[in-house]
C-alpha cells in the first residue's frame, strides 16, 4: 500500500465532509449568505483539518517532507471535491440562490455576458476555478501538513 493512500482517503473523506456540509446548509437556509466571516471559518477550520495528514505520516516514521507531501495530497483532494460539490449546489439549488444578495454581482455580471442562460453563466464562472482550488489546495494543505510534520516531531507520544 502506497503511503500516499491515507492522505488521500483523508482528502475524499474532508472534501466530501464540507461538500455535503454546502448541500445541506443550502438546502435547510437557501438564502442565507456565505459571509466573508463564515467562509473564512469554515476554510479555517479546513486548514487545521489539513494538519492531521501530516502530523500522522510523520507520527508514522516519515519526514518533515512526507508531512509536507501527505498534507498536499489531502489538501488538493479536498478543495477539488469541495468545487465539484459547489457546482452540484448551483446546479441543484440555482432558481432559489439566484435570489441571494451575495449571488447579485453574478447575476448582474450574466445580464451583461452572451450567455443565454444562467445556469450555464454559473457553471461557467465555477468551472473557472478547476485549476485554482486544487492548486490552492496543494497549498494549503502543504503548509498545515508541514505545520502537522513540525507539531509531530515536537511532540513525543506517552510511554
Amino acid at each position: 500500500m502506497s503511503h500516499l493512500t491515507k492522505p488521500v482517503a483523508y482528502g475524499l473523506a474532508l472534501g466530501t465532509v464540507l461538500g455535503a456540509w454546502i448541500l445541506v446548509n443550502t438546502a435547510i437556509t437557501p438564502l442565507a449568505e456565505d459571509t466573508g466571516l463564515a467562509v473564512g471559518a469554515m476554510f479555517g477550520m479546513v486548514f487545521l483539518a489539513l494538519a492531521v495528514p501530516g502530523f500522522a505520516a510523520r507520527r508514522r516514521g516519515g519526514h518533515f517532507v512526507d508531512a509536507l507531501e501527505a498534507g498536499a495530497t489531502a489538501g488538493a483532494i479536498a478543495f477539488a471535491l469541495f468545487l465539484f460539490f459547489g457546482i452540484l449546489r448551483v446546479n441543484l439549488f440555482l432558481d432559489t440562490i439566484r435570489s441571494r444578495s451575495d449571488w447579485q454581482n453574478l447575476v448582474a455580471d450574466y445580464t451583461r455576458s452572451d450567455f443565454q442562460s444562467l445556469r450555464a453563466y454559473a457553471n461557467y464562472v465555477y468551472a473557472k476555478g478547476i485549476v485554482f482550488f486544487p492548486i490552492a489546495g496543494i497549498v494549503a494543505g502543504a503548509i498545515s501538513g508541514s505545520l502537522g510534520g513540525v507539531l509531530a516531531g515536537v511532540v513525543r507520544p506517552s510511554s
